[in-house]
C-alpha cells in the first residue's frame, strides 16, 4: 500500500514536471517568435 502510495506521488510530479518544462519550451517560443516579428517589422 505504502509502496503504491509512494510510486503515484512520483509518477504526480515527473507528470507535473514534464508539462511545466512543456509549457515553459512553448512559452519560450511564443516569446522568441514574437520578438522576431516585431524586429522583422521594424
Amino acid at each position: 500500500m505504502l509502496e503504491t502510495m509512494i510510486s503515484h506521488t512520483n509518477l504526480a510530479h515527473f507528470i507535473n514536471s514534464l508539462m511545466f518544462s512543456i509549457f515553459f519550451d512553448s512559452l519560450k517560443g511564443f516569446l522568441g517568435f514574437t520578438f522576431l516579428l516585431r524586429q522583422i517589422q521594424i
